[in-house]
């Protein structure tokens, strides 16, 4: 395993082991984005294969969230106790596995079971890679450095268009799963043997301050003097993931069935847009490391609800159709990115994975309630408009909950902790 230097963090050059660790970061990412998301880019394929209506994926689609919820309060307090390295590695075999199962399953109850088990480990690599780069790269790069590996988690999530768009079409749905389970496992030997420990962590483990993870002393440490700040930190992600997460499962099925738009072409569409996600990420850490964070936030919410407003009236073949889905991007990515590199610095390093874990599992749970919606609204056929009107509260409430968090969260002090 690699080691950084042993002097302080925020001295040290950024150096060959940060870029080690970036690149690995980068490439879990990459692939957590896609497993997590690929679902919803085939899922009409899915339930054709099965010879079921699209709302029947209602089911997998929840299954697939409560994984993902119980996973983001298990797994992360795991990484603080025993490593974020060695958590990650588990976290990645866990989900390849599962992922390559999948393309056995005999019936569509079978895919929503594997996807539930897939979510417990899919879940904690994101605040894992985020708590351990927040560690380990200097203060100079390290919210350029999560903004990378966030905007790498787009690319994953994109990728799964790609896959949609050109290579299930011949090589069938099943084979976006083996590709979601084989790259993992291709990756696993780099992660066991290259990435490197976070430093505060073996600096922790050194000092045997590592206690054993009880739920009790967990919650009192991550809520001592932080009561508030995170119970709006977790409405805001309760909603934010939520809507993602709703977005992500129904939104390809959603133009297919109201405007009669191919999976293939939505997916082809969504490719040429995700220029605006990747933008709307890899800008959120430099733009926090020079404007207020509330400010932020409040442009990238209220810059999403209007886009996903414009989303439901504005017809598909139209010629600008493609800026708005560009917009919905940015303002989409962005601002998940913004709360993410938020929560890193507002929890100190005992409980950053479990802070940036426990915040991701109050939104897995809003990934539970808001998916379960959408095959109500396809059986009772609101409408595009309608529906698109109604997920853009999502992001109207978050907009308006930034009103109350402190003007002082986020700040150097947090910055240092």
């Amino acid at each position: 395993m690699n080691r950084m230097s042993s002097e302080p963090l925020d001295t040290q050059p950024f150096g060959a082991p940060h870029r080690v660790l970036l690149a690995l970061c980068m490439a879990i990412m990459v692939i957590d984005g896609f497993d997590t998301f690929v679902l919803g880019k085939i899922a009409p394929l899915i339930a054709a294969h099965f010879d079921v209506p699209a709302s029947a994926l209602s089911r997998v689609f929840f299954m697939q969230q409560v994984g993902l919820a119980i996973g983001a309060f298990i797994a992360t307090p795991l990484a603080d106790r025993y490593g974020r390295q060695r958590m990650l590695a588990v976290a990645t075999a866990g989900f390849a596995l599962t992922s390559l199962c999948i393309p056995f399953a005999p019936s569509l109850q079978w895919v929503g079971m594997a996807r539930a088990v897939a979510g417990l480990f899919l879940s904690g690599a994101l605040p894992m890679v985020i708590a351990l780069l927040a560690e380990s790269i200097p203060q100079a790069k390290r919210a350029t450095c999560i903004s990378i590996a966030m905007g790498a988690y787009s690319g994953g999530s994109a990728s799964g268009g790609i896959v949609a768009a050109w290579v299930v079409g011949s090589a069938g749905w099943q084979s976006a799963f083996f590709i979601g389970g084989a790259l993992p496992l291709a990756l696993l030997p780099l992660l066991i043997w290259r990435m490197p420990e976070s430093p505060q962590f073996l600096a922790r483990f050194n000092a045997g301050s590592i206690g054993t993870p009880q739920a009790t002393p967990l919650l009192h440490s991550l809520l001592d003097g932080r009561r508030w700040l995170t119970t709006v930190l977790w409405a805001m992600t309760f909603l934010s993931m939520g809507s993602i997460a709703f977005l992500g499962s129904w939104l390809p099925t959603f133009f297919q069935v109201w405007q009669g738009v191919p999976v293939q072409a939505f997916a082809v569409l969504t490719l040429v847009a995700f220029s605006g996600g990747l933008v709307g990420t890899l800008t959120s850490g430099w733009l926090l490391d020079r404007y207020p964070a509330l400010l932020l936030l409040r442009i990238a919410y209220g810059g999403l609800a209007i886009s996903l407003c414009l989303l439901g009236q504005i017809p598909f073949a139209a010629w600008f159709f493609v800026g708005i889905l560009t917009a919905w991007n940015l303002c989409q990515s962005g601002g998940q990115a913004l709360i993410n590199t938020f929560l890193s610095r507002v929890y100190p390093v005992e409980v950053r994975s479990m802070g940036i874990g426990w915040a991701g599992g109050a939104g897995r749970i809003g990934g539970i309630v808001l998916p379960s919606l959408g095959g109500l609204m396809i059986e009772g056929d609101l409408g595009l408009g309608k529906v698109m009107s109604l997920v853009a509260l999502a992001p109207a409430t978050v907009f308006l909950l930034t009103f109350l968090l402190p003007t002082d969260a986020g700040g150097q002090s947090a910055r240092r902790a």
